[in-house]
């Protein structure tokens, strides 16, 4: 099998006018501002392995008082199947909603296991992942997170 690469990049604009708003990854924006994006991604597949990440780094800009805001974040996960039928993954994020701010980093740790009948057409994924949010107060910085889902295509 020949490996597989793939690379990305994006980006996004929005010029938000007095009295509209937005949410950017779970944090809200409001108006006179040029909002920006920027991403980039790139995934390896090769022999029942999978690499895969991502970047993204984005601003606000009030264009009355100059006043910003940045954000960054990204994510690694790797992947491989260990059999035809079942396949472990890992994948590690991290989230800064405003560079500025000190203690509102958010970050994930996951792993994950997947049954596949028949490929992707039936299958099941179970994870885990423990969720760490500098903003919550207390012993509530961390939580766990489990999941479990079915997909069907026809």
């Amino acid at each position: 099998a020949k490996p597989q690469f793939s690379i990305g990049a994006n980006y996004y604009y929005n010029n938000l006018g007095t009295g509209e708003n937005t949410s950017t990854y779970g944090d809200a924006w409001n108006g006179n501002k040029d909002l920006q994006n920027f991403g980039f991604d790139a995934h390896f597949k090769w022999m029942g392995i999978a690499v895969q990440g991502e970047a993204l780094y984005a601003q606000g800009k009030n264009y009355t008082t100059d006043a910003g805001k940045r954000a960054m974040g990204w994510y690694a996960q790797a992947g491989y199947n260990i059999t035809p039928k079942i396949g472990l993954a890992v994948r590690y994020s991290q989230y800064d909603p405003d560079r500025a701010v000190s203690g509102d980093l958010q970050s994930e740790q996951m792993g994950a296991i997947s049954y596949y009948f028949d490929k992707h057409n039936l299958k099941v994924q179970a994870d885990v992942a423990n969720l760490h949010n500098q903003k919550n107060a207390g012993s509530d910085k961390d939580s766990m997170q489990y999941r479990i889902q079915a997909q069907l295509v026809f």
